[in-house]
């Protein structure tokens, strides 16, 4: 489109663009009820630089987009899947039970619906 007559052709404004067409990411959570992105991420390690690793989740909390203090938000239900493999170790699930026992097995819940 061009903004006047008088514009040469070619001399376009684009009518789209991610900010008139796609809502902005406060919107999206204020009012499509949107949730933090799920992020996914895959990491390669020698067992040999590994002692007694660990993994720190950190609660960031947001009140209308802005940045909260944590002692002030209230307790966060979450989850967190991690996945774990490692060459030639056979009771690696058991290990793990055993030293954190706080952790808990995904458990699934499947419903089949069988028409006949």
């Amino acid at each position: 489109m061009r903004k006047t007559p008088n514009d040469k052709i070619g001399a376009t404004f684009p009518l789209f663009n991610s900010k008139s067409i796609y809502a902005t990411e406060e919107e999206l959570r204020e009012d499509s009820h949107r949730w933090e992105t799920t992020l996914r991420s895959e990491h390669t390690f020698n067992k040999d630089t590994l002692k007694d690793p660990c993994f720190d989740v950190i609660y960031y909390g947001r009140d209308c987009g802005m940045p909260v203090e944590v002692e002030d938000l209230p307790e966060l239900a979450y989850v967190l899947i991690v996945s774990l493999k490692a060459k030639d170790t056979p009771e690696l699930y058991n290990n793990i039970r055993q030293r954190y026992q706080t952790l808990q097995p995904i458990k699934i819940k499947q419903q089949i619906r069988i028409q006949s």
